[in-house]
């Protein structure tokens, strides 16, 4: 009956082993867990080592048994060190040599012996692979921390959100032309490697760089840039106990830094889920990002007119294969032109050229935009006016030709 229930827990940890072991390399490398034991484990390279030294033990321990009951018979299974799933799960902490003093033998079946040596083998490369990546991780994670970005005019990244690479993807878009800028991304050590991840599949090992710190720390901000970069968008860090005050003590120690230089810092730009922290940190960032009242709006307009959502899609997509909003500054002939909003969305209408044409829909002036503005409420376009186009790609270069006439 004991060796029926011994056979049974074998077969079943040989399953679930290597359940987790596909796991670990397929699955676990795209998700994202909230404890930190789980982001140890299947995100770092030594948990990753911890993990599959646990699962060879256990899978070679309940293979070497089952192998000895399959072909061990009478004495051979009686002698055998193998003959029972615990003797077994002790003799495969370390196959073939002596443990706690006590001999343990190799197994008496040639299957259970070659299970063994290719278990040993397995020991000493995962050891060697992943113990010693870890090590080289801990030597990068002190590297990273006293790296310092040098960019100027760059975007920083800080924290950790599911949709890093769709955001970073947009970034790096070559529809951005001129606007494209170098990113830094700065998050927790245990993040590092799934953004290095994301800049392989992008193959943008030169535009992004990663800094691993705290987002609230003000030296590792200093170390990612952020007192020379052009924009700072701030994620709520994930799994974090407290991700909405990470996003509002980082953007405070930025405006810190604001208030304490000469220099123009950076765009705040945050992204939160909660309203209440939103209202707080309107006082602080230049823009909040509430998902919740963008869907609320969104929805109401689908509501109306169901493929807004496509629409609304599209233009926020930068892509060379579809059209996007930009914000451009204002040819200087045409500022020295004093022409009305009209007038010129009518000399751009006429100047178009039919493959890659160019929409004027607005303009900014100051901090207030402006679609499609009547001439009364903005009077002549000025030099410090940005127009907002929706353009197929970055259209600055086309604007200036246009307002040259060439």
């Amino acid at each position: 009956m004991v060796k029926s229930i011994d056979a049974i827990v074998a077969t079943i940890l040989s399953l679930l082993t290597l359940f987790l072991i596909f796991f670990t390399f397929t699955k676990a490398k795209r998700s994202r867990f909230d404890g930190k034991l789980p982001r140890f484990l299947f995100h770092t390279n030594l948990g990753k080592g911890i993990l599959l030294l646990l699962s060879l033990w256990i899978l070679s321990s309940s293979l070497i048994y089952i192998s000895e009951r399959c072909f061990c018979q009478g004495d051979d299974l009686n002698n055998s060190s193998f003959r029972t799933l615990p003797r077994s799960l002790v003799g495969m902490l370390y196959p073939a040599t002596v443990f706690y003093g006590m001999e343990q033998g190799t197994p008496s079946s040639f299957v259970g012996q070659l299970i063994a040596a290719l278990t040993s083998l397995g020991y000493l490369l995962v050891g060697t692979l992943f113990i010693g990546a870890a090590l080289l991780d801990k030597l990068r994670q002190s590297w990273r921390k006293k790296m310092k970005i040098n960019w100027e005019d760059h975007f920083v990244v800080c924290g950790w959100n599911e949709n890093m690479e769709k955001i970073l993807t947009q970034l790096t878009n070559p529809a951005l032309g001129d606007e494209k800028r170098p990113i830094a991304v700065l998050v927790r050590e245990e993040e590092v490697e799934d953004v290095q991840n994301i800049i392989e599949r992008l193959d943008a090992q030169q535009q992004i760089k990663t800094v691993s710190g705290s987002l609230v720390s003000e030296n590792d901000l200093k170390n990612a840039g952020v007192q020379n970069a052009k924009g700072v968008l701030i994620l709520p860090p994930a799994g974090d106990n407290n991700p909405e005050l990470a996003v509002l003590f980082c953007a405070l120690s930025i405006k810190k830094m604001k208030d304490e230089s000469d220099k123009k810092l950076p765009q705040i730009i945050t992204y939160i889920e909660d309203n209440d922290f939103a209202n707080k940190l309107s006082h602080i960032a230049d823009t909040v990002i509430t998902p919740t009242e963008t869907d609320v709006l969104l929805s109401a307009t689908a509501l109306l007119y169901p493929d807004t959502v496509e629409i609304y899609r599209r233009l926020m997509t930068i892509s060379e294969e579809t059209n996007e909003i930009y914000l451009v500054k204002v040819p200087t002939p045409w500022t020295e032109k004093k022409l009305s909003f009209y007038e010129l969305a009518e000399i751009i209408t006429k100047k178009n050229r039919t493959e890659s044409p160019v929409t004027l829909i607005g303009l900014k002036r100051n901090k207030k935009i402006y679609i499609n503005p009547k001439d009364d409420d903005i009077g002549y376009i000025k030099e410090d006016d940005k127009l907002i186009v929706i353009a197929m790609n970055y259209p600055m270069k086309r604007l200036e030709k246009m307002a040259t006439g060439d």
